[in-house]
């Protein structure tokens, strides 16, 4: 059905006007009635066809849209950080105005550094942060206390800017003890009203206790000079204090004074004592009473079977 067109074919000179209008000849007036009812009796469907086509692109859209809002709110959710509260509370998408973070945490530097970032809002002419540095005892209340220090004075970006940021590292900190800062922020106008401030937490930065942990690593019998030799090494992070070394072999014992200790250093004691008989032992006690902290309170002895070797206990 439809409109029938006459075939084409490849005509010489003489024939080509002939052939030219019986190609484009009308239809006759059977044809046309037929393409008639064949339109007429499609239209339906045509119209049908056209109407689900509209229905499937807009669905297509409203699919996009609402796609794109899921994906524009799931940072909202996944980017949490400090709010002008305590830290813990609502998370807020990494796209806010100001935030406060902790950068680096040196403990064994007692050194950390904190950063402050903020952007421009409508109006604002100039950008403020002040960092204040809060320190938390670790065997206190738990109470966060602000130190008060003479870099603890507002700094003012350049007029116009988009962006401020403000990084600040805090040395020589104390041990046994958390900090953190507190950041404040404020926008100003072109006339120095502030239109804005704001407050953040940063994450903490923890310095644990140095503590020393004094170990006998070595006893033995000087064949030569006759005697014991201790070996005592603090492996622990922090200085050890003078302690006392206890020394036992049977019935007789002794006790010395060890000298103060950097860490992971370690010194020599020689004692005068009876050779140890065979199958006895030799024991070694560094702060037997107890009276210096330790990290670790477990490896404060040493023994040794008789005749001595040089034992060395490493770890």
């Amino acid at each position: 059905m439809g409109f029938r067109t006459a075939r084409t074919r490849l005509v010489g000179r003489d024939e080509r006007s002939r052939s030219h209008r019986a190609v484009m000849r009308t239809p006759d007036a059977r044809v046309r009635r037929r393409n008639r009812r064949f339109w007429a009796s499609s239209a339906p469907l045509w119209s049908l066809a056209i109407a689900a086509l509209v229905a499937g692109v807009a669905l297509a859209v409203s699919a996009t849209g609402a796609l794109g809002a899921a994906t524009a709110a799931a940072p909202a959710v996944a980017a949490g950080g400090g709010t002008s509260g305590a830290p813990g509370s609502a998370s807020k998408p990494s796209s806010r105005l100001a935030e406060a973070a902790l950068r680096a945490c040196r403990p064994t530097l007692a050194r950390a550094t904190f950063v402050a970032r903020m952007r421009r809002v409508p109006g604002a002419a100039q950008l403020g942060i002040r960092l204040q540095l809060q320190e938390r005892n670790l065997a206190g209340d738990g109470r966060w206390r602000t130190i008060r220090l003479a870099s603890s004075r507002w700094r003012w970006s350049k007029v116009g800017v988009p962006a401020f940021v403000l990084e600040r590292t805090y040395r020589n900190l104390r041990h046994g003890a958390s900090y953190r800062v507190r950041a404040d922020f404020a926008w100003r106008d072109a006339h120095g009203q502030t239109l804005r401030q704001q407050s953040e937490r940063s994450g903490a930065c923890v310095l644990p206790q140095l503590l020393p942990n004094l170990r006998p690593v070595a006893i033995s019998w000087g064949a030569a000079s006759g005697g014991y030799r201790l070996v005592v090494r603090n492996t622990g992070n922090g200085p050890a204090p003078p302690a006392v070394v206890e020394i036992t072999a049977g019935a007789w014992s002794k006790r010395l004074t060890l000298p103060p200790l950097v860490p992971h250093s370690s010194t020599e004691l020689r004692v005068d004592g009876p050779l140890c008989l065979e199958g006895t032992s030799v024991a070694v006690v560094v702060d037997p009473d107890g009276l210096i902290a330790e990290s670790d309170e477990s490896d404060n002895s040493l023994q040794r079977v008789c005749p001595l070797q040089t034992g060395v206990r490493r770890g």
